[in-house]
């Protein structure tokens, strides 16, 4: 996992190196000479077997994993939908303004240099707008496909860890953890974990709080759990790179 860790102390990266003890070799995470923090390699991989396994989903319930996933992409696409009504009502108001002041310089009003200012002011903020228009993505054709695929290779999380090949383990903590983890107090803390990883998470959580739960009150979990999902723009392509793992 060199490469990943990062320095709980001084924020560098860690690297790894062994050391001789009195019948065997002891392998370590390991910081820069000047700054000398270091961890044992096999606490370090116990700890974060067990903040992954926190991610892993529950084959019996990935009928709420999906039905969670779905809804919360779809409000968030609602969000996107009223963003692009509103990108277009401020075009339609600046390009009104940009031909108002067209018809000042033309009778005379203003002159061609406050004219010139607006419409440079003006054509700035309506290419902004357009810009941020064509940046948006709302893809829902395939989203339920992209969700079961990547759910069914997040049920190899364990096996891909354990078992696969090195490349195959660090593509796995690359495509969960988009940015680099440290320890803190014994845990794993990151600052941003893959959306859909993070969702499944959260349906963990609530389910370890309804260990007695039916089968009903299960599945309608959805509705509680879908306002806590925070989905960005980063959702979709977090999901692509799970399901084409």
């Amino acid at each position: 996992m060199r490469g990943f860790f990062l320095c709980p102390k001084c924020g560098q990266k860690l690297t790894g190196s062994k050391c001789k003890g009195r019948s065997k070799f002891y392998y370590y995470y390991h910081c820069d000479i000047n700054c000398k923090w270091r961890i044992n390699s096999e606490v370090a991989n116990k700890i974060f077997k067990e903040h992954l396994n926190k991610f892993k989903p529950l084959p019996e319930v990935k009928k709420l994993y999906t039905a969670v996933l779905l809804e919360g992409y779809r409000e968030h696409t609602g969000v996107i939908a009223s963003e692009k009504k509103k990108s277009l009502e401020q075009i339609t108001v600046y390009e009104k303004k940009l031909s108002v002041a067209r018809n000042l310089l033309v009778t005379e009003k203003i002159d061609a240099e406050d004219y010139n200012l607006m419409k440079v002011e003006y054509n700035a903020i309506i290419n902004k707008l357009e810009k941020d228009i064509g940046n948006v993505e709302d893809n829902t054709a395939n989203i339920e496909h992209l969700t079961n695929t990547g759910l069914e290779n997040l049920l190899k999380l364990g096996d891909a860890f354990d078992n696969g090949t090195l490349a195959d383990s660090r593509e796995m903590i690359g495509l969960i953890f988009p940015e680099n983890f440290t320890f803190q107090e014994s845990k794993i803390k990151t600052a941003r974990v893959n959306e859909m990883v993070n969702c499944i998470y959260l349906v963990n959580n609530r389910l370890r709080a309804k260990k007695n739960g039916t089968k009903d009150d299960i599945f309608l979990l959805s509705r509680v759990v879908t306002p806590k999902i925070q989905i960005s723009n980063h959702f979709l392509q977090d999901l692509k790179k799970l399901a084409y793992f």
